[in-house]
């Protein structure tokens, strides 16, 4: 972490690097026929939830009635008493200006923008250089589980919190100077009126446990403590407006009066979609037109919650490499990196739901756990872990040198091609294998369905793109190194 000249880490500085403005310039590729074209976003919770709420507070605006009741959503709801309306973020101003839908189209666009720049000031905030910083941002803005978000922006919106709010408050105990501490409470309150509390409830078990783990100069677990505590309570404080009447929602909702494992349990992660982690679209693709290009539907309930929790074998495997490897390193010590890689393992797991063994009783005996639905969720969680650690493998192999390393990085990059070879050829002769129609009876009993010709090609086109994938990064890291080899120079 580079400081200025007053011994503040510069984030403007940090902004008007290359890699910033590269991140910026991606994202409004990305979504050039939203925002130049008239193309716009429809899937799923956009025109269904999100389209109509922003139609109505332009109505009651318009009429100059204060947003307090939506006569037309099932009967009539509250309106500004319910958090998840999203009534008090400050995107919505944009509707005085544009329509409904171009406005929803520019608040994606941010929010994306908001996931790459947020997470690259983190990371550059951390010490990691200007490349891994712009993969870090990358890795955390175009996973699947991220993308997944678009159609329900207020998730969306406040995982792209995340990334900021870690970096305020490292800065705040790193540094002790108390803007970072208002800009930290103010994150949260903005995270919290993103519509999306269990987001924040993450958010907060991340800032505990980085506190408690990361080796700051005079570091007071105590002390710690009492920052954590004090940004818990000034934030509950703040979004009393909000949390009160929720509150008050809720316990006269289906959750209040406490809801039992299978409503709890709906949208659990069923454990055959793990290998989806790495291979891309594995179980077909829900936004085409048939419906039936989506084989997987006999594995999820109603439709996936999540459309993809793709990372790529490449990704998975740099994050795994950076959470057990022993050796430290300044930017993130060891044991940051096996808090960061124990949460995506325990994610991963809880995000199982009915699927674990003794979630019924857990969710009879254990206090609160009733109110808390759709375990699927909790792959949220991996999402920024994933991206630190996969940029730290990439910056501890490719740009640094480590003096403590046990073998040198040619021989690293040696070791890390061989497995790399074998998934990509073994990955590849499995999708011939399916193409060919060889597996067809194995395909039959995984989806549950009878495999057609379309189920087929689609499989092994997933499984290719992943094999794919590796050999691509295989090639980069071989080129890499034979450019770097001491006998070449």
């Amino acid at each position: 972490m580079k400081p200025d000249d007053s011994g503040q880490p510069s984030l403007i500085r940090f902004l008007g690097e290359r890699g910033s403005l590269f991140l910026i310039l991606l994202s409004v590729f990305l979504f050039a026929p939203e925002l130049f074209f008239s193309k716009t976003l429809y899937f799923r919770d956009l025109t269904f939830y999100l389209l109509p709420q922003k139609r109505i507070l332009v109505d009651l605006v318009s009429a100059n009635d204060w947003p307090l009741w939506n006569p037309l959503t099932q009967g009539g709801q509250s309106f500004l008493p319910s958090v998840s309306n999203m009534i008090l973020i400050p995107l919505n101003a944009l509707l005085l200006f544009l329509s409904p839908v171009r406005a929803i189209n520019l608040m994606l666009a941010l929010c994306l923008t908001a996931c790459f720049e947020n997470t690259y000031l983190l990371a550059r905030c951390l010490g990691y250089k200007k490349s891994s910083s712009v993969l870090a941002a990358v890795v955390f803005g175009l996973s699947g589980l991220n993308l997944s978000l678009v159609n329900m922006m207020n998730l969306f919106m406040a995982l792209a919190h995340l990334p900021i709010l870690l970096t305020f408050w490292h800065l705040w105990l790193g540094r002790s100077r108390r803007r970072w501490l208002a800009l930290t409470i103010l994150t949260t309150v903005s995270q919290f009126f993103s519509g999306a509390p269990e987001i924040c409830v993450l958010s907060f078990a991340l800032l505990l446990g980085w506190s408690l783990l990361y080796p700051y100069r005079g570091s007071n677990s105590l002390k710690m403590l009492r920052s954590w505590a004090f940004v818990l309570f000034s934030t509950l404080g703040l979004v009393a407006v909000q949390v009160l009447p929720t509150i008050d929602i809720i316990q006269a909702s289906p959750r209040g009066l406490g809801m039992g494992s299978k409503e709890v349990g709906h949208w659990s992660l069923h454990p055959k979609r793990l290998p989806e982690i790495i291979v891309p679209t594995m179980l077909g693709n829900i936004d085409e037109i048939p419906g039936d290009s989506y084989w997987g539907h006999q594995l999820v309930d109603d439709g996936p919650f999540l459309i993809s929790i793709y990372y790529g074998f490449p990704a998975v495997f740099l994050m795994i490499y950076a959470g057990i490897i022993r050796y430290g390193s300044v930017v993130l010590p060891r044991n940051v990196r096996m808090f960061l890689f124990a949460i995506f393992v325990t994610s991963t797991i809880l995000a199982l739901g009915r699927f674990l063994p003794g979630f019924d009783a857990v969710i009879q005996f254990v206090p609160l756990t009733s109110i808390f639905r759709f375990p699927s969720k909790m792959m949220l969680a991996t999402v920024l872990p994933t991206a630190l650690l996969v940029a730290w493998a990439y910056e501890t192999l490719f740009l640094v040198d480590m003096p403590d390393l046990e073998t040198s990085k040619h021989r690293s990059s040696v070791l890390i091609l061989f497995p790399f070879g074998i998934i990509a050829v073994a990955t590849g002769l499995l999708g011939l294998a399916i193409a060919a129609g060889w597996l067809d009876s194995s395909l039959s009993k995984f989806f549950d369905i009878g495999i057609s010709t379309g189920i087929r090609q689609g499989v092994a086109g997933s499984v290719l793109r992943a094999a794919g994938s590796v050999t691509v990064i295989s090639l980069f890291i071989a080129l890499s190194r034979l450019g770097s080899s001491p006998s070449l120079k």
